[in-house]
């Protein structure tokens, strides 16, 4: 655990320097979509390696893939559960979560074949 963390403490610190703006002076930033890139790449960089963790295609299907499932949840929970496993196939996110996975899969193939 303490590898972990000092390796997770390294890359927030990085990650944070890199993605937030420098300035002297009040600059607005969109903290949802900061947070998320940020939390995408930190948390990436513990599953898949800081080698790959920046990748931009890996970055934009982690973070999509976490909205599309929360948006998602509520629009399934308002169907029965029987009926539930049909209407899964008519919310467009979890369409949309299935892609995010083959993306991922596609990217991750060569880099576990190799490890």
């Amino acid at each position: 655990m303490s590898r972990i963390n000092a390796r997770l403490a390294a890359e927030m610190g990085r990650t944070v320097i890199e993605v937030l703006p420098r300035c002297d002076d009040w600059t607005s930033v969109h903290v949802a979509s900061t947070n998320l890139l940020i939390t995408a790449i930190a948390l990436g960089s513990i599953f898949v390696a800081s080698d790959f963790c920046r990748r931009e295609e890996y970055v934009d299907s982690s973070i999509n893939f976490t909205v599309d499932i929360f948006t998602a949840t509520p629009k399934l929970k308002k169907w029965s559960p029987g009926l539930r496993p049909i209407e899964q196939y008519f919310i467009l996110e979890l369409k949309r979560v299935a892609e995010h996975r083959r993306n991922v899969k596609e990217l991750l193939d060569p880099v576990i074949t190799e490890r």
